[in-house]
C-alpha cells in the first residue's frame, strides 16, 4: 500500500511548471508507467493521484503568478492527467488484470455495477462511503475535517480573489473560480471515489486510504494561510496536537488489545486441545470477538479507533486460524461455501461447558472431527 503511493508521488514530485512541450512529453511517460506499477501494486490508490493533481494545480493558482499560460499550463495538466489516467488503466485491464486475475475473492469484489442500474447504484455506493467516514470521524471531524474545509476554502477565495484581479473574460474568470471552490469537495470525493463504480463495495479502513488526499490538502491550505496570514499560523498547532492524541490513542488501544487476545486464543487452543483436538482437524470459528474493555472505552470517544483495532476472530477469516496457530492450534480451514453449509447445521449441545468466550464444543464425522468455537 505505502509502495503503491510512493510510485504515485513520485511524478508530482519532479512536475515543474516547464512549458517545454518535450519535458512535459516524457512527464507524460513517466507518469503512465507510474500509474501502472501503482494498480500493480494497490488498485486503490489511484483515488490519490487524482487528489495530488488538484492539490497540485490548486496550489500554482495559490502561489505562482497567474498569467494565461499559467491557466492555458493547468488546464492542460488536467486533460493530459484524465487522458493518461485511461491510458494506463487500459494497458493494465488487457494485458495485466484481465489474463492475470484470479480466485474467487479477486474475480467477486472487482466486479463493477451493472450498467442498468449504475447511476443509482454508484449514488447509492457514494453515500454509503460518506456516511460510513461521517460516523467513523465522530469526535474527529470537529478537529479535523471542518478547519480542512474553512481553511482550504479561504485559500481557494484567495486565489479566486486574484483571478478576479486578471484582465480576462468574467466567464472564464467564473468557471476558474468554480473550479478552484469545487475541489476540496472533489479530493473529499476521491477518498473514496473509484470505490463508488464497485457492485460490491467494501468498507474496510485500507480502502480509505484516498482520505490521505483530504489531510495532505488541508496541510498545503495550512501552510500558505500561515504564510500570508502571520497572526494565525499558530492554528496549524491545533490539527497536529489531535493527530498525536489520535496515534496515542490507538498505540494503547492495539497494546489493550492485544493482552485481551492473548488470554481469549490462550483460553481457546487450551480448550480445544482439552477436547482431542489434533493438527488438521477441522475448525470452525463462529461469532466475532469482543474488544477489550480499554477499547470500549476509547470507542465511545473515537469510533474510528473501534474499526482500526483488528479483530482476528471474525467468523470464518481466515487471519483468525492464523493467529490460533501461533498457540498450537494447526487447524483445516473450510472454503467459504463449506463453512456456510456446515455452521448453519452445528450447534453445541446443552451439555457443552460454558466458557467466558462462549462454546467450544467436537462432532466425531468420517475421516475428521469437527471443531466448533462459537463465540458469543
Amino acid at each position: 500500500m505505502g509502495l503503491s503511493v510512493l510510485v504515485l508521488a513520485v511524478p508530482f514530485a519532479f512536475l515543474k511548471n516547464d512549458y517545454k512541450i518535450h519535458s512535459f512529453l516524457i512527464w507524460q511517460l513517466i507518469l503512465v508507467a507510474c500509474i501502472n506499477a501503482s494498480l500493480c501494486l494497490y488498485q486503490v490508490s489511484m483515488n490519490l493521484a487524482f487528489s495530488f493533481v488538484l492539490i497540485y494545480v490548486m496550489s500554482n493558482f495559490l502561489i505562482s503568478d497567474i498569467t494565461k499560460e499559467t491557466i492555458k499550463s493547468n488546464l492542460l495538466l488536467l486533460i493530459s492527467f484524465l487522458a493518461n489516467v485511461l491510458i494506463s488503466y487500459t494497458i493494465y485491464y488487457f494485458l495485466i488484470a484481465k489474463p492475470l486475475l484470479a480466485g474467487e475473492y479477486s474475480m467477486t469484489y472487482s466486479q463493477t455495477v451493472d450498467p442498468n442500474s449504475s447511476l443509482t447504484q454508484i449514488i447509492k455506493n457514494a453515500l454509503d462511503f460518506v456516511g460510513h467516514i461521517y460516523s467513523s470521524l465522530k469526535g474527529i471531524s470537529n478537529w479535523l475535517l471542518y478547519p480542512i474545509l474553512v481553511t482550504s476554502t479561504l485559500a481557494n477565495l484567495w486565489a479566486t480573489i486574484r483571478l478576479f484581479k486578471l484582465r480576462l473574460n468574467r466567464g472564464i474568470v467564473f468557471l476558474l473560480s468554480t473550479m478552484l471552490l469545487l475541489i476540496p469537495f472533489v479530493v473529499f470525493f476521491f477518498s473514496f471515489g473509484i470505490l463508488s463504480f464497485l457492485k460490491y463495495p467494501l468498507h474496510n479502513p485500507r480502502l480509505f486510504i484516498g482520505f490521505a488526499g483530504v489531510i495532505l490538502l488541508g496541510n498545503c491550505c495550512y501552510v500558505f494561510l500561515s504564510h500570508r496570514l502571520k497572526p494565525l499560523s499558530w492554528l496549524v498547532v491545533i490539527p497536529i496536537a489531535f493527530c498525536f492524541v489520535i496515534c496515542i490513542s490507538y498505540a494503547n488501544a492495539l497494546r489493550f488489545q492485544e493482552r485481551f487476545d492473548n488470554i481469549l486464543y490462550t483460553n481457546i487452543s487450551t480448550d480445544l486441545l482439552s477436547l482431542g483436538f489434533k493438527d488438521n482437524d477441522v475448525l470452525i470459528l463462529h461469532g466475532i470477538q469482543k474488544s477489550a474493555p480499554e477499547v470500549k472505552l476509547v470507542e465511545k470517544k473515537f469510533p474510528l479507533i473501534g474499526i482500526l483495532v483488528p479483530k482476528y476472530i471474525y467468523n470464518n477469516w481466515f487471519w483468525g486460524y492464523v493467529k490460533l496457530e501461533r498457540y498450537g492450534i494447526h487447524a483445516q480451514v473450510l472454503s467459504q461455501a463449506e463453512y456456510d453449509a456446515m455452521v448453519s447445521s452445528l450447534h453445541c449441545g446443552s451439555n457443552s461447558p460454558r466458557k467466558i468466550y462462549g462454546e467450544v464444543c467436537q462432532f466425531a464425522t468420517d475421516p475428521k472431527t469437527i471443531f466448533l468455537v462459537h463465540i458469543k
